[in-house]
């Protein structure tokens, strides 16, 4: 009995993407019931697995939105083009993300003409309030939203939780970082790209 139950968690963590310890208490919680809480598991396990197969050292993860003019941009399409590209998870009700704003402008500003770019996806759900405040803060690079707030395609590919998040990738397709800021941010550009 103990060999069979071993094997059924083997497939069913291979399915789930998870590890076996994720997926022992996944399963214990089903078997304990509480729909919230299998929800809530379940997010948590999405998220974590998202997280960690975006982590530094992993290839990134494709994404395509529209831009502020309704174009579809492809991630892997600006990666390609630059020898830096910087994923930048906003909204433009987030005020840690305005006080950002910034920083990013001003790496790109440095760095843009040396292969830096800037792809910001926005977690915006109004399309006024994002197209405005991309105007008003004079916001750097490729602007992509899908409108959909926190479930937004990208934000999940990436397991974004909380804003202002980023995503540093080089010209391969590696990601190289994960939440810079401020001098962080502008050091490892700097480090990457050189002066």
């Amino acid at each position: 009995m103990e060999g069979k139950v071993s094997r059924w968690l083997t497939k069913l963590s291979e399915f789930t993407g998870c590890n076996r310890i994720v997926t022992c208490f996944l399963l214990a919680v089903v078997l304990i019931g509480g729909g919230l809480v299998v929800a809530i598991m379940v997010s948590f396990a999405t998220n974590y697995v998202a997280v960690k197969e975006t982590s530094a050292g992993s290839q990134y993860k494709e994404i395509s939105m529209p831009d502020i003019n309704g174009n579809v941009q492809s991630l892997s399409e600006v990666v390609k083009a630059n020898k830096l590209t910087l994923v930048d998870f906003w909204a433009s009700w987030c005020g840690p993300c305005r006080a950002e704003m910034p920083n990013v402008k001003k790496v790109y500003d440095d760095y843009h003409d040396k292969g830096f770019e800037v792809y910001g996806v926005s977690l915006d759900d109004k399309v006024e309030w994002w197209k405005d405040n991309v105007a008003k803060l004079a916001v750097p690079g490729i602007q992509v939203s899908d409108l959909k707030g926190w479930t937004s395609d990208g934000a999940t590919a990436y397991g974004v939780r909380a804003i202002p998040a980023t995503i540093l990738i080089d010209q391969n397709g590696i990601i190289i970082a994960r939440n810079l800021r401020g001098d962080d941010l502008a050091n490892k550009v700097a480090e990457v790209i050189g002066d």
